[in-house]
């Protein structure tokens, strides 16, 4: 399997994994970490994740 399929197979396994089961509680201290990081970073320009994994499995 090259590298593209593995990755292909690791994020369906992922992306599975994550619709599949309930979130894991967070205490205080980590949201609030949370919080803090995403304020953090608010200011950087990104890309959404399903336009990078467009990207990297645009096989055409």
């Amino acid at each position: 399997m090259d590298l593209n399929d593995q990755i292909e197979a690791l994020a369906s396994i992922w992306d599975h994994i994550a619709e599949s089961n309930p979130a894991l509680p967070l205490s205080q201290e980590d949201m609030d970490l949370l919080d803090h990081r995403f304020d953090s970073e608010k200011h950087i320009d990104g890309a959404h994740w399903n336009s990078i994994k467009n990207k990297l499995f645009d096989k055409s």
